[in-house]
């Protein structure tokens, strides 16, 4: 699933991570991921079912570039 994104006037795919893709990504565990949300430490994921979630790749590429400037 995709969402679209607006960048400089062009519509741009947003890419959506499930949570098995999440944790090769970023290299956290599921169990990590999920506490660091829910300590607002990590981007909240967005509900794309009624028991599926994913997070958006804007999200999780703004979060680690904020890691890299701490």
């Amino acid at each position: 699933m995709r969402l679209n994104q607006h960048i400089g006037g062009e519509k741009m795919p947003e890419k959506l991570l499930k949570i098995n893709e999440l944790v090769e990504y970023v290299g956290l565990s599921r169990s990590s991921v999920y506490r660091l949300a829910s300590l607002n430490r990590f981007p909240k994921p967005v509900r794309i079912g009624i028991r599926a979630v994913a997070w958006k790749s804007s999200d999780i590429n703004a979060w680690l570039s904020r890691l890299g400037t701490d």
